[in-house]
């Protein structure tokens, strides 16, 4: 199923008692807003929104690096050869701590044309390791987290399900009412975001304060 950014912001502002947008801007107040809030469910959900695509790896490197545009890697599946159209071997998941006991030196162990195994630790989320290094520009095949396209019209449909409607409704209100809204309210503003934690099952307190980078939220989830 999908919902419009329309769909969000109709609920939104009913809620608000403001439902032609007098005070709250369909167009120029809200539609930028859908966006945030779908970037923000994002990051503190990553599976949200996964896309699954080739990475190219850096020829004779362990140390992999995400894309632009690639915040989390939720898994590596299988080799893609240099075409990225030859499906080929498995890769697994390996504990890091394990490839250093058995082997020390394997990040400089002799580059090969296929992959095992990957490592990765979300502590450091835009890189990875793989193994052995790839004796070439090698593609494997993944699930990333990214952030989904932002609505540019209010029919535009968002790019996430629509169990994140509650969701996106709430963080609309609380932008309502946040301290860069003419009719700023904190005490408010921090009830529709406890609301909007609670429609994405989150038991991280509300912040009153209101802290624009999401990421530090997430990190301090």
């Amino acid at each position: 199923m999908a919902f419009t950014a329309q769909d969000a912001i109709d609920r939104a502002l009913a809620d608000l008692g403001d439902p032609n947008g007098t005070t709250w801007d369909k167009t120029t107040y809200m539609l930028p807003r859908v966006g945030d809030a779908l970037r923000a469910i994002v990051i503190l959900v990553p599976a949200a929104y996964q896309v699954r695509k080739n990475l190219t790896l850096t020829a004779n490197a362990s140390l992999q690096t995400l894309p632009a545009g690639d915040f989390l890697l939720a898994k590596i599946m299988r080799n893609m050869g240099t075409s990225g159209t030859a499906p080929g071997r498995a890769i697994r998941l390996a504990d890091e701590q394990q490839l250093d006991a058995v082997d020390p030196n394997w990040h400089a162990a002799t580059a090969k044309a296929e992959i095992k195994s990957y490592c990765y630790d979300e502590k450091t989320p835009g890189f990875f390791y793989v193994y052995p290094r790839p004796n070439a520009a090698l593609q494997v095949e993944a699930v990333v987290s990214q952030a989904p396209p932002a609505p540019g019209a209010l029919g535009d449909t968002a790019a996430l399900d629509d169990i994140y409607l509650n969701a996106v409704v709430a963080y609309l209100k609380y932008r309502a009412f946040d301290r860069n809204s003419k009719r700023a309210d904190r005490d408010r503003a921090a009830q529709h975001y406890a609301a909007f934690e609670r429609a994405l099952g989150l038991k991280k307190g509300a912040d009153k304060e209101m802290a624009p980078d999401r990421r530090k939220e997430a990190a301090e989830a």
